[in-house]
């Protein structure tokens, strides 16, 4: 219930919600207006985002259709780590809210579809499986360059830590 009602509200939001949502706006207007060789080569945007952008907008035409898109994935993949991971749901979606997390998805839609990607990533660090992980920290790249940061993350995940590794890397 709860994942539904936060996926309605960041879904159905105005455009004047979010710092950034009125430019993400302005770009899916100007994917309709460009043709999808244009789209893809013609803006700083990183790729993946573009495709999917163009996708939204070739099909449905409405940038609402995209907000409530992005939401589904964001929110959906959210609560799948939650009910997946956490002992207590609702302690988890109380952070989740708290801590920002979910109003940060409503101005950057771009890094919260890389960042509901990543939490596939996390998955597969748990599974020890280096290739998925690889190709999904990837594909979260092609929706914002920031999520290289991860890539640490697998092998950090099976660092074993003591006091002079942590002394050291304090120290750096």
């Amino acid at each position: 219930i709860v994942s539904f009602m936060l996926t309605i509200i960041a879904g159905l939001r105005s455009v004047s919600v979010g710092m950034d949502t009125e430019n993400y706006s302005v770009m899916f207007s100007w994917a309709q207006q460009v043709s999808f060789a244009m789209l893809i080569a013609g803006s700083e945007t990183e790729p993946g985002y573009k495709l999917f952008q163009g996708i939204i907008s070739t099909i449905f035409g409405e940038f609402q259709i995209l907000l409530i898109v992005v939401a589904i994935i964001y929110v959906g993949l959210v609560s799948r780590l939650i009910y997946k991971c956490s002992d207590n749901p609702l302690i988890s979606y109380i952070l989740f809210i708290g801590l920002g997390l979910y109003t940060f998805s409503l101005s950057a839609i771009r890094q919260s579809i890389a960042m509901a990607i990543l939490l596939i990533a996390f998955e597969y660090i748990k599974e020890k499986k280096i290739w998925k992980f690889l190709a999904s920290v990837a594909l979260a790249t092609t929706f914002h360059l920031s999520a290289l940061i991860f890539l640490p993350n697998y092998f950090l995940a099976y660092f074993k830590f003591n006091k002079k590794t942590m002394l050291a890397l304090a120290t750096m």
